[in-house]
């Protein structure tokens, strides 16, 4: 498979994941009355002070790349963006950024993982005369 479809197909998985994450929030019950997901997430938006757009911008600058995805979560009633970054480069490398959504600092910045093949790490490790074990 083509390097760059490759990449193109996991940052579309990853990005899907990211944005599908935050729609329920923690410890909801998929049993809750219709519109209270929507009722909290939009009582959690409207404690932001940081745009979407601002966040993104600001993660992009943290890991030096282009953003591409964005999440939103609440952790310990703090509002938060998780954005990815993609850093082009051989090889690239994504990156996660945690904006607070309300003071739009940094939170974290985190290096995510790619798999630069099909195959399954532990096909990989033995591969390389590893036993699949770390």
């Amino acid at each position: 498979m083509n390097g760059i479809w490759k990449y193109g197909l996991l940052i579309a998985t990853v990005a899907g994941l990211v944005v599908g994450a935050w729609l329920l929030p923690a410890g909801a019950e998929e049993e809750e009355e219709p519109g209270t997901t929507l009722d909290w997430l939009a009582t959690q938006l409207a404690k932001t002070k940081i745009s979407l757009s601002a966040a993104s911008d600001t993660a992009a600058k943290a890991a030096k790349g282009t953003a591409f995805a964005a999440g939103f979560e609440v952790e310990d009633g703090t509002p938060l963006y998780d954005i990815l970054v993609l850093v082009p480069g051989t090889p690239p490398k994504l990156y996660e950024v945690e904006i607070n959504a309300v003071t739009g600092k940094v939170v974290e910045v985190e290096e995510e993982g790619l798999d630069d093949d099909d195959d399954d790490d532990e096909k990989d490790d033995d591969e390389d005369g590893g036993d699949g074990d770390s």
